[in-house]
């Protein structure tokens, strides 16, 4: 007889995760969606934000991104009365028991959002691809934004303008 069986692995760290609690009722944000073509744009929207927001953090605290794990990307309910739903980002601290770095990313997030939204030119990560010249060049993502080795798989729906839109 087969018997099923799940394996897990526990990690006590911290975690940081944000969603959106309100949406305009013309727009619809659900990386979950049924329709493909809304699923695939949103899901891109928040891995975009996710990785921008893993990035930031990194370059600001002179560590590798990989320090910060993008865990999931769930689905939240808004509490709207429409029945839509948005995503949810949670990232967490790499090493178990936590190094601080998403404690930093919460207690400080409003200092990453203008980062993010309207860097200044001491923001080194941001500013270097947050301007007209370089949105005249990227059509989606780069290595100088986005794209990197460790998410090569998620290159192909990486957009840092839906990720900024999005986080705006």
């Amino acid at each position: 007889d087969e018997v099923p069986i799940s394996l897990g692995a526990r990690k006590t760290t911290n975690i940081f995760r944000l969603h959106v609690d309100k949406l305009n009722t013309h727009l619809d944000a659900n990386p979950f969606h049924k329709d493909s073509g809304k699923r695939v744009s949103a899901k891109g929207a928040y891995h975009s934000a996710a990785f921008l927001l893993q990035r930031c953090l990194a370059d600001d605290r002179d560590v590798s991104p990989e320090e910060v794990e993008i865990a999931a990307i769930i689905e939240h309910p808004l509490d709207d009365n429409t029945n839509r739903s948005v995503g949810k980002i949670i990232l967490s601290d790499e090493l178990s028991n936590g190094s601080g770095f998403v404690e930093y990313l919460y207690d400080n997030y409003e200092y990453f959002l203008k980062m993010i939204i309207n860097p200044k030119p001491t923001n080194r990560f941001t500013i270097s691809f947050l301007n007209s010249d370089h949105a005249k060049i990227c059509k989606t993502a780069c290595y100088k934004d986005l794209l990197n080795y460790r998410n090569l798989n998620y290159h192909g729906i990486l957009d840092w303008r839906l990720g900024v839109a999005l986080l705006r």
